[in-house]
């Protein structure tokens, strides 16, 4: 299955979206791809603080869920806002922060990995500069 990663908002979702990228590396049925169309499986990992970028994420999510690729939420919005994912797409798979590191499991409907901690998880480091992760969660207030 090949896995394409849209990342949005704070550091802590490009930590995560490092996490998500290594597991889905170190796979053997998925990989990632660089193009949203070869895709099978599309990651967004999304942010809840500023109501415009969340309507740009709702819309975009809307595009790519005409294509009818399975659609995978993470993020704060999974978190804070499952009842309105829920609504605008039902089909779609909901992935916490704090459960990140079992996006294999969730997306294939296996029960977690409890051996596995998100703090032991891979990550996929892209440049020299990569985001660690001291908290989880948000505190809506962000300052980028």
């Amino acid at each position: 299955m090949n896995v394409y990663v849209e990342v949005y908002g704070c550091t802590a979702n490009k930590s995560d979206a490092s996490i998500v990228k290594a597991i889905v590396n170190n796979h053997p049925r998925y990989q990632l791809v660089d193009n949203l169309k070869d895709a099978n499986i599309f990651v967004i990992l999304t942010c809840t603080v500023i109501d415009t970028t969340e309507q740009r994420m709702i819309s975009r999510i809307k595009q790519v869920q005409q294509t009818g690729k399975l659609i995978v939420i993470a993020g704060c919005m999974a978190s804070v806002q499952k009842t309105l994912l829920n609504h605008l797409f039902p089909k779609a798979i909901l992935v916490t922060p704090q459960k990140i590191h079992q996006i294999i499991n969730i997306i294939e409907q296996r029960p977690p990995d409890k051996q596995r901690k998100k703090y032991d998880a891979p990550k996929s480091i892209d440049s020299i500069i990569m985001p660690i992760a001291i908290a989880e969660g948000c505190q809506y207030h962000c300052s980028y």
